[in-house]
């Protein structure tokens, strides 16, 4: 009866050994465009509507819950009152000094 394995299990770790290393460096060669790939997508934007991105904010407990809650009793999704919250600030601010990207 002979052996499936033969007489030296460890025979797989010295056969082709030149082979071995070309199939390691084309996984390599494959994984690093595989990580070029994803990174040029941005996590951040998949899914999103154009013109949308992900951001984390650190924000205080208690005015979360008030953002969370207006939303709620007006039926409106947390991005739409943030948004609309972000461009009411964002345009009393631009009304009360200079914008940066305009020159005196």
């Amino acid at each position: 009866m002979s052996s499936r394995l033969g007489s030296n299990p460890l025979e797989w770790l010295s056969k082709d050994e030149k082979s071995s290393e070309t199939e390691k460096s084309k996984q390599c060669l494959h994984s690093n465009q595989g990580l070029q790939k994803l990174q040029s997508k941005q996590s951040s934007k998949h899914g999103l509507k154009l013109g949308s991105t992900r951001a984390t904010f650190i924000v205080k407990e208690e005015l979360l819950k008030k953002l969370k809650d207006l939303a709620y009793w007006e039926r409106r999704k947390i991005q739409d009152v943030v948004n609309e919250a972000l461009e009411d600030y964002l345009e009393k601010q631009a009304q009360h000094s200079p914008s940066p990207n305009k020159s005196n």
